[in-house]
């Protein structure tokens, strides 16, 4: 007989039973065996399933590339992750949920983030890359203040083929003594 998941709580719908498979990143953090994985809204978090301990925490935003396939789970992780950089492969017959599931929750971070962005760029008038520009003249020489912009790889080759809204600051060039700004 199947359970019924419309009564199944939230956690008990984005949590899988994994089997840790041997890479040199899962090495390195010493996961060895079985854990559950959960997709949560912003992350994956890998929980010791005796003690329900987090062991580890992979934001969406962090995460380089991640696939599936009928037995199995996989992401790389990117270097600022606690677990570190590098590849982590789980065994589950679960993968194509997950896969989902957290290709759900990153569009959903990337519309909100694209939504956030058009809503301060229609405060001010200039663009994005503008206000860089005029952030980093502002500051005088030395480097820019950091841009952070979260791009995620995108399964299958589906990423969009276009330029970042900040190379525009690139079509103004002009002497600045010795030097183009």
């Amino acid at each position: 007989m199947a359970v019924n998941s419309i009564y199944c709580s939230r956690d008990e719908v984005n949590a899988f039973w994994v089997t840790v498979q041997r890479t040199e990143a899962a090495e390195r953090c010493e996961l060895r065996g079985a854990y559950v994985l959960k997709a949560e809204r912003d992350s994956l978090v890998l929980k010791d399933p005796r003690t329900n301990e987090t062991l580890y925490v992979w934001p969406y935003r962090l995460l380089r590339r991640y696939g599936r396939d009928k037995v199995m789970f996989s992401f790389e992780a990117g270097r600022r992750c606690d677990s570190g950089p590098g590849n982590f492969t789980f065994e589950t017959k679960q993968g194509n949920e997950i896969f989902h599931l957290v290709e759900a929750s990153i569009r959903q971070q990337k519309a909100q983030a694209e939504e956030n962005r058009q809503s301060c760029g229609s405060l001010d008038s200039d663009g994005p890359g503008v206000v860089l520009l005029r952030q980093a003249q502002a500051e005088g020489p030395g480097p820019a203040p950091p841009h952070r912009e979260h791009i995620y790889d995108e399964p299958e080759g589906r990423a969009p083929r276009s330029l970042p809204p900040a190379a525009c600051i690139y079509d103004e060039a002009r002497p600045a003594g010795d030097a183009w700004r």
